[in-house]
C-alpha cells in the first residue's frame, strides 16, 4: 500500500492568522487561518455553515483575495484548496502579517500594564 495516499504535496506551516472568508457575494466572516501551505489552508470559524465543493475567497490584511474550494468541514474547521497555488513569498508575507499583529498585541498589553 502506498504510504503517500491522502498526504499533501506541499509543506504546511502551522500558524493562527486572522482573516476573513466570503462565500459568493455574502458578508465576509472572521476566521483564524491555520496550517497554511502554497496549496491550501485550514480555517477555524464555528458559526459558518458551508458544504464541501463550495467556492470561497479569503483575505488576510490588505492582500488581494485568495480564491479556494472547500474540501472538507468538521467541527468548525474548514479545509480549503487554493484555486491557484500561492507563491512561497506570499506565504511568507502572510506569516509576516501575523508576526506584526503579535508585536502590536504585545505592545498594547505592555501599555495597559502600566
Amino acid at each position: 500500500m502506498d504510504s503517500d495516499i491522502g498526504r499533501r504535496d506541499k509543506t504546511r506551516k502551522t500558524l493562527s492568522l486572522p482573516g476573513k472568508i466570503r462565500m459568493g457575494r455574502g458578508i465576509p466572516q472572521r476566521v483564524a487561518i491555520t496550517d497554511l501551505s502554497e496549496g491550501g489552508c485550514r480555517v477555524i470559524q464555528a458559526n459558518i455553515r458551508i458544504k464541501a465543493d463550495s467556492n470561497v475567497s479569503i483575505r488576510v490584511g490588505n492582500l488581494d483575495p485568495i480564491y479556494a474550494s472547500v474540501r472538507w468541514t468538521q467541527n468548525g474547521a474548514i479545509g480549503l484548496e487554493f484555486q491557484q497555488p500561492l507563491c512561497g513569498s506570499l506565504v511568507e508575507n502572510m506569516r509576516a502579517i501575523l508576526a506584526g499583529a503579535e508585536v502590536r498585541m504585545e505592545r498594547r498589553a505592555w501599555m495597559r500594564s502600566e
